[in-house]
């Protein structure tokens, strides 16, 4: 019993390690996806609530980042708010992508992120006939 002791104590010591040299806090995890009607990125991070994700697009990228709750949010020589992300992720906007359709929602600790495609992008091919002169 005594050994099983001692491999427990090592591994809560290692994953001590683990934690404190990440910064002290999980890690977001990943998941990402496509069906028929767009693409889906799922993040979890057991530690965060909907407050802490920030969704944004800009130009053609879509960006997700945590940043930290207000206990840990440090101040500019101006006043503002200085937000340190803890996770970032940008992914290209596709082509066949709406952007305008976009969304972002929070539920049971999971930031799901529908990407759905434009409405007319598959319907872009016809034959064309060739019209002799």
């Amino acid at each position: 019993m005594k050994l099983k002791e001692n491999i427990l104590a090592g591994l809560g010591k290692q994953i001590d390690l683990g934690n404190t040299i990440t910064g002290g806090t999980t890690m977001t995890t990943m998941e990402l996806s496509q069906t028929k009607e767009g693409y889906w990125a799922k993040f979890h991070n057991p530690a965060f609530t909907g407050d802490n994700y920030h969704v944004e697009v800009n130009q053609n990228l879509l960006t997700v980042y945590t940043t930290l709750s207000n206990d840990f949010v440090r101040y500019t020589d101006e006043g503002n708010k200085l937000l340190i992300p803890t996770f970032i992720r940008s992914f290209p906007i596709p082509q066949n992508v709406d952007v305008e359709g976009i969304e972002a929602t929070f539920d049971e600790k999971v930031l799901t992120v529908f990407a759905p495609f434009k409405s007319d992008f598959n319907n872009r091919s016809k034959k064309i006939d060739i019209q002799n002169i």
